[in-house]
């Protein structure tokens, strides 16, 4: 979802697939990545597969496990936001860039640690119905407020959680009443993934990854993009 405010302002809320991928692997497997800032679990929880691997295996991969996970968040920081109008040539370049991280399903970035990558490879599926499941024809999921049918699986839910809302609009235009002028050009893009802990994985100027936890609390999203939009407006 983009939110723009003339030229003068955007907002970008994206749902990461990707990171949300390696997630899954980590927690599917069971990987023991001991690491600081590490994500909670994701919620809801998922598909057991650490019969898959054997002890040993397990071991290896956990150890190449924050590698892998760095690497996916540092392009995801790295990468610039677009202004408006930017060329459709653009978008995919970064999309590029974010799937070279995470490249499935055969996962060639991942021949440095081949345990990780078979366990990569083996949650690929498993991954995209737990995600992004295909759309139920007979039992068409409903969207919240009365709106168009909420996309299935966790992809869905965080959609449902900022679609629709105001709350980006409301936070901007009391700032703007409380400096009694337009908002400084700024351009933000929040990233939500399914955790609940910690609130804020990462933060800086431009970008932003959230707990769904956050996001899903109205008062604690609200103050939240109060304190982070404030002193760039």
């Amino acid at each position: 979802m983009r939110l723009r405010g003339g030229v003068s302002w955007q907002i970008t809320v994206d749902e990461p697939g990707d990171l949300h991928l390696v997630l899954f692997v980590r927690d599917c497997f069971g990987l023991s990545a001991y690491m600081v800032d590490q994500p909670g679990p994701l919620v809801p929880n998922v598909r057991d597969l650490s019969e898959l691997l054997n002890e040993s295996q397990q071991r290896a991969a956990a150890a190449a496990w924050p590698r892998w996970w760095l690497a996916a968040t540092e392009v995801h920081r790295s990468t610039s936001p677009l202004p408006p109008g930017s060329s459709l040539a653009e978008h995919h370049r970064q999309t590029w860039q974010r799937q070279s991280a995470v490249d499935g399903p055969h996962f060639e970035s991942l021949s440095y640690a081949p345990e990780l990558r078979d366990a990569a490879r083996a949650a690929f599926d498993p991954f995209q119905l737990w995600w992004a499941p295909p759309l139920s024809t007979q039992h068409p999921p409903h969207g919240r407020r009365g709106g168009p049918p909420r996309l299935p699986g966790v992809k869905g839910r965080l959609i449902d959680l900022h679609h629709g809302r105001r709350t980006i609009h409301d936070v901007i235009t009391r700032i703007e009443h409380e400096l009694d002028r337009g908002v400084n050009p700024f351009d933000l893009r929040i990233e939500i993934v399914a955790i609940s802990q910690p609130l804020i994985l990462t933060q800086d100027e431009h970008h932003a990854v959230v707990s769904a936890e956050l996001v899903a609390n109205e008062t604690d999203f609200r103050e939240w993009l109060y304190t982070t939009l404030h002193p760039i407006a």
